[in-house]
């Protein structure tokens, strides 16, 4: 009798000892990721700054004849 109580109050320590591992390794793991997801989107928040607005010509930067054009 004295041993199987001792077997099952040692299986509870275990037990609880386990999971408490397991949540703390879960949070961290958490952690990590929310930092690391805002780390990417600080990264792409500066792309996107550092990137030219526009880079395609438009027709107001195109050159003109100077109206030297012949109509036929």
């Amino acid at each position: 009798m004295k041993f199987s109580s001792y077997l099952l109050f040692e299986l509870g320590v275990v037990l609880i000892v386990v999971g408490l591992v397991l949540a703390v390794v879960a949070a961290l793991g958490a952690r990590m990721e929310a930092e690391e997801e805002e780390a990417r989107a600080v990264s792409a928040i500066r792309r996107r700054r550092m990137r030219p607005a526009n880079t395609t010509p438009t027709t107001a930067s195109r050159p003109t004849t100077g109206g030297s054009e012949e109509t036929p």
